[in-house]
């Protein structure tokens, strides 16, 4: 396990793995690119042997990133814990709010990102405005592959139309 932390952050971005190692960079760069400091990132990796494209374990992706935002001067406190078995998600979360240092607590899955720089500023600012104990924001929902799959049927009839394309940047930024 490894932890740095030298101010106590305002917010704990709780990220749960379990063979989400491809995603796992993005959502975690997502991460570092909020305008949002200080922020302490607790990752558990719920006994995934998963590895990335290029072959990296939770570990050595949890690692990498560690050193690139030291290097890069962020103001975010890395702590990792791995489980020796899989414990499955509802104990994986317990323990991320258990090893959690921060007021407060967004929980942010492995597969997912955080879209732009204020995301966690955004959520921020509106539960202490209000004095929530709960702050919640919308998802989109980008799919790859064949939209042929039983998993892309299930989504499309939960959620309705799903447009299968690739898009840039700004065409997400905008939607």
């Amino acid at each position: 396990m490894f932890k740095k932390q030298k101010s106590v952050p305002l917010v704990s971005v709780c990220v749960p793995v379990y063979n989400s190692e491809r995603t796992l960079m993005r959502c975690l760069d997502s991460v570092a690119a909020q305008d949002f400091a200080p922020v302490e990132l607790v990752i558990v990796n719920d006994a995934s042997g998963g590895t990335d494209v290029d072959g990296r374990t939770c570990a050595k992706i949890v690692k990498q990133f560690a050193k690139k935002i030291k290097k890069d001067g962020h103001k975010i406190s890395v702590v990792y814990k791995e489980h020796r078995r899989n414990l499955g998600l509802v104990e994986t979360r317990r323990d991320l709010v258990d090893a959690s240092s921060g007021t407060c607590i967004l929980m942010l899955d492995s597969d997912d990102f955080l879209d732009g720089t204020d995301g966690i500023s955004h959520l921020y600012s509106l539960a202490t405005e209000h004095n929530a104990d709960i702050a919640n924001s919308t998802a989109e929902i980008l799919c790859t592959g064949d939209k042929n799959t039983p998993h892309y049927r299930t989504i499309q009839a939960r959620l309705g139309k799903i447009t299968t394309k690739e898009l840039s940047g700004l065409e997400i930024a905008r939607s």
